[in-house]
C-alpha cells in the first residue's frame, strides 16, 4: 500500500509499511524540485507514534512527516514541522467543536 506526500514543489510516493520512497516528482527543475527528488525514506514510525490509531492513506502534507534525504552524498534527517502539527491539531479541534 502506498501514500503520497504533497508539497508545492512536488510529490513523494512511499510504501506506508516501510517508508521506502518509491517515486518522486518535482515540479520543475529548480533547487526545490531537486530537493524533493533527494528524499529517500519517510519516517512512518515517528508519524504513527505521533498519531496513534490514524491510518496513513491518500495524500498527506509533507510538513507533517520527518524524512531522510541525501545532500552532497550525506544522508540527513528533516524533522516534521512543529508549527504545522500545532496548526493541524487546532484545525481538528475546531472541526470537532463545530460538529458538536
Amino acid at each position: 500500500m502506498t501514500a503520497q506526500l504533497m508539497s508545492s514543489n512536488g510529490t513523494v510516493t512511499f510504501d506506508v509499511s516501510t517508508g521506502e520512497v518509491l517515486e518522486t516528482e518535482g515540479y520543475g527543475w529548480d533547487e526545490d524540485a531537486q530537493y524533493i527528488a533527494s528524499i529517500e525514506t519517510v519516517d512512518v514510525d515517528e508519524w504513527r507514534r505521533s498519531y496513534p490509531g490514524e491510518d496513513i492513506a491518500g495524500q498527506l502534507d509533507i510538513l507533517d512527516f520527518g524524512y531522510w534525504y541525501r545532500s552532497d552524498g550525506v544522508r540527513k534527517y528533516e524533522e516534521p514541522c512543529k508549527a504545522w502539527r500545532q496548526e493541524r491539531e487546532e484545525l481538528r479541534a475546531e472541526e470537532v467543536e463545530y460538529d458538536a
